[in-house]
């Protein structure tokens, strides 16, 4: 049957995963994964789960007795909700689009593309609860879970959903909105309006008054799926955002600067007051809905730019229409020279850097991937070992409880360690030096 795995996270020395497309939540024991949350049977407060990631993202609820679950769900009466916050999208931005021309609404596209770009979309909720967890079985408490915050979204129509989650050492959410666009739009302006909630990194307070449990805490972002930190000591945010053509970023980011929401950081993505647009390390174009892979490059922008954060890495799409990338995994306790890997959901390549991560546009190598028996594969092939699995292996980055490096692949489940080795003998390609190779177990 279909399925998405996604979202690895640790809680309590153990790893939960989400079936994002099924809505369900897995917890790892001795041999596999036991289901511990079944969307179709007790969805929470009765509301009907919606597209194909019905479970966006898991996080560590505060303690290890709890657990954060980010659903998207169909938007029911406000009255269905009386005690959470729900955000809206923002205003309609009516721009045209498609042929024969036609005007649409590019937060809400709903039907009126379906016929010409074959897509279709609904306004529905990101809405975050807080569950309960067993201690010995670790199945979530569905009889009563907390709902903390609800945000508008457009769900599908290719319009970018955002998701990753990480929870703050203080015990506070931080989550990422995606831009809630179509493909070939630059972001526009709700992207780095302070005001509006796509496009940002949120603080979410559980334990705030209602209407105070969100505070923005950087803007600029198109759609990043994953936080992570980048060390066991936590002293910074490690993401990877998702380009619309030109760049693909790693970035990274104090927690202390997120803390201090005086000053909002901005890492470029949407229509900034100079009428320009930024992604990576580049000045792009306005582009349009469904206009084509993405805005085009107009040029560089100085690395020195005052009032945006740069990218601590890039990568381009060296020739492949569909880049995505996803991770980064940093300084995990089985890397020796390199300092963070990561990859693209689309063709699974390998990459990775040595550079400190308070370096700003770190060269990005090749990474080459041995299983345990020294021979070459890669992320892909894996995905493919799956008879039933076609195309994209869509990995996913994490760190295991001791603080070692794992890889997650949405399309068949399989979860791997991954241990940076040196002077491998590989039967095809005779001795490769230790820095760019890692082994999988």
């Amino acid at each position: 049957s279909r399925y998405n795995v996604a979202a690895p996270v640790t809680v309590g020395g153990q790893i939960y995963v989400d079936d994002q497309f099924n809505g369900d939540v897995f917890r790892r024991n001795g041999s596999g994964f036991d289901r511990v949350f079944d969307g179709d049977i007790t969805p929470p407060d009765g509301l009907e789960l919606s597209g194909t990631n019905r479970i966006i993202n898991l996080s560590r609820g505060g303690t290890d007795d709890t657990l954060y679950v980010a659903f998207t769900v169909r938007a029911p009466d406000p009255s269905d909700l009386p005690d959470i916050d729900v955000r809206p999208l923002p205003a309609p931005v009516i721009e045209p689009c498609c042929a024969p021309p036609r005007d649409i609404d590019i937060y809400r596209v709903g039907t009126d593309v379906e016929d010409a770009v074959g897509v279709t979309s609904s306004t529905d909720l990101q809405i975050i609860y807080r569950y309960d967890l067993d201690p010995v079985t670790g199945t979530l408490d569905s009889s009563d879970p907390t709902p903390i915050v609800a945000l508008e979204v457009q769900n599908g129509g290719r319009a970018h959903p955002g998701g990753g989650m990480l929870t703050l050492p203080d015990g506070r959410l931080l989550f990422a909105t995606g831009d809630n666009l179509p493909a070939g739009t630059n972001g526009r302006r709700a992207a780095q309006d302070e005001g509006e909630h796509v496009s940002k990194l949120l603080i979410i307070d559980p334990e705030a008054d209602r209407d105070a449990r969100v505070t923005v805490a950087a803007k600029g972002l198109r759609n990043t799926q994953s936080l992570q930190f980048t060390d066991a000591s936590q002293p910074a945010v490690a993401f990877g955002d998702i380009g619309g053509g030109i760049a693909e970023e790693i970035n990274v980011v104090g927690v202390a600067d997120l803390l201090d929401t005086t000053t909002v950081e901005n890492f470029g993505w949407g229509e900034t007051p100079d009428g320009r647009a930024r992604e990576g390390t580049f000045y792009i174009g306005p582009g349009a809905a469904y206009g084509g892979f993405g805005p085009v490059a107009l040029g560089e922008a100085p690395l020195s730019e005052a009032g945006f954060a740069q990218p601590y890495a890039q990568v381009g799409r060296e020739g492949a229409p569909f880049v995505a990338v996803t991770g980064p995994v940093t300084l995990a306790t089985s890397f020796d020279t390199l300092v963070s890997v990561f990859s693209d959901l689309s063709m699974g390549r390998l990459y990775g850097t040595t550079a400190p991560l308070s370096d700003i546009n770190a060269p990005v190598f090749d990474v080459r991937l041995i299983d345990m028996d020294g021979e070459l594969t890669s992320l892909r092939e894996l995905g493919a070992r799956n008879p039933n699995v076609l195309g994209r292996a869509e990995p996913r980055f994490f760190k295991f409880a001791d603080g070692t490096a794992g890889v997650l692949l949405e399309r068949t489940g399989g979860v791997y360690t991954l241990t940076q080795v040196a002077n491998v003998p590989l039967p095809s390609s005779g001795l490769l030096l230790g820095a760019g190779i890692l082994a999988l177990a």
